[in-house]
């Protein structure tokens, strides 16, 4: 499969994600792939959380990996953000993935050993 240089393509959103009993939502918003050079591209994922909890929440108490081929890799810049109690916050991770990707999964993990994991098709 060949893929243009210079095409941003936008995928469609895929299934929330519930952690921590259900008190943090995690939804990705929109999933977009960007040309990065002729070897990578990149992945970036708006995700809305939702903190339905009595305290706050941090990001960076969670662990996003995207894998490819089995390998994990971290986001290529780490947030730390505090999501308030009862409220939403959009953050946005990026990924660098080989162009000749076609599946990747992003695993979300916290500390408490909670763990899910979303698949992508890459056009």
């Amino acid at each position: 499969m060949q893929r243009a240089s210079g095409t941003v393509t936008t995928l469609p959103p895929t299934s929330d994600v519930r952690l921590a009993g259900g008190r943090l939502v995690l939804r990705v918003l929109t999933a977009t792939v960007e040309p990065f050079n002729q070897a990578m591209r990149v992945l970036r994922l708006r995700i809305r959380f939702t903190n339905n909890g009595e305290t706050f929440e941090r990001d960076y108490y969670w662990t996003f990996r995207l894998l490819v081929d089995g390998v994990p890799s971290a986001p290529e810049d780490r947030g730390y953000n505090q999501i308030e109690a009862h409220s939403a916050k959009e953050l946005e991770y990026a990924f660098r993935v080989p162009s000749s990707s076609g599946r990747v999964t992003l695993r979300i993990s916290n500390s408490a050993g909670e763990e899910a994991e979303l698949p992508f098709d890459l056009p």
